[in-house]
């Protein structure tokens, strides 16, 4: 009974989703380390993304498209050496579709960039970035047999990005980007008439690149913004820091 229940709610939520209009892709930076030994930084990093996930369990696989998303946070880095630094994020993090709002939460992480080579203007680096994000929410609709009912939903995610590129510098301004990879693991549970199941949720493209340009805004601080893509994912971000 609780297996059918249980399907039955799932069927509801996707049915709302399905019907709606990305979670996940944060903000990235140049592929290389910004920092030297012993150098902090401090800064403010946003993304708005646009996704579609694959949502499967209980013997259902189904994909929801265009799931919006916002992530506002606070990044902090510290130089292990001129050519490696590792940072960290805090901030809020939030997601949304036509029938389903959710709350803004907590979002957490933490990543690497390394330089690799540098040759005249040109530096060859990468980094890993992982985000841990999460969502609550309700969605209604009429499950049958039970008529009209209102569906508890608790999103958490973990979302993995790779990348490696050059960056292109020149005085005060560089352009950046290259090929990425981009995983996100999680679960989405769902709850209706006291009944709780869990579903798994993934990506669908995990090859991207992105590209992006940074101004130098004085010689402690700069800006960035820029365009990352997948096969089935989109995000604009943008970010200020300051260096220590």
């Amino acid at each position: 009974m609780k297996t059918v229940l249980y399907l039955l709610c799932v069927a509801v939520v996707l049915s709302g989703l399905l019907s709606s209009s990305a979670l996940a892709l944060t903000p990235l930076g140049p592929p290389k380390a910004g920092l030297k030994q012993k150098q902090h930084n401090l800064g403010f990093v946003f993304a708005s993304s646009e996704m579609n996930l694959k949502v499967s369990g209980y013997g259902l696989s189904e994909t929801l498209p265009d799931i919006e998303s916002n992530a506002y946070l606070v990044k902090a880095g510290y130089g292990l050496s001129d050519g490696c630094e590792l940072y960290t994020l805090l901030g809020l993090a939030d997601f949304s579709a036509e029938d389903f709002d959710g709350d803004s939460q907590l979002a957490w992480g933490f990543g690497t960039k390394f330089t690799v080579a540098q040759k005249n203007s040109v530096t060859w680096g990468g980094l890993f970035q992982m985000c841990s994000l999460s969502a609550e929410g309700s969605v209604s609709g009429d499950v049958p047999g039970y008529g009209w009912q209102t569906i508890d939903l608790d999103v958490q995610l973990f979302d993995i990005q790779i990348a490696f590129g050059p960056t292109y510098t020149q005085e005060s301004f560089s352009i950046y980007g290259g090929p990425f990879l981009h995983f996100i693991e999680g679960d989405m549970d769902v709850s209706l008439l006291g009944v709780t199941g869990t579903v798994d949720v993934e990506q669908e493209s995990e090859f991207g690149g992105y590209i992006g340009a940074q101004f130098d805004l004085a010689e402690s601080s700069s800006l960035f913004v820029e365009y990352q893509v997948t096969g089935d994912a989109s995000a604009i971000a943008a970010g200020f820091v300051w260096r220590f």
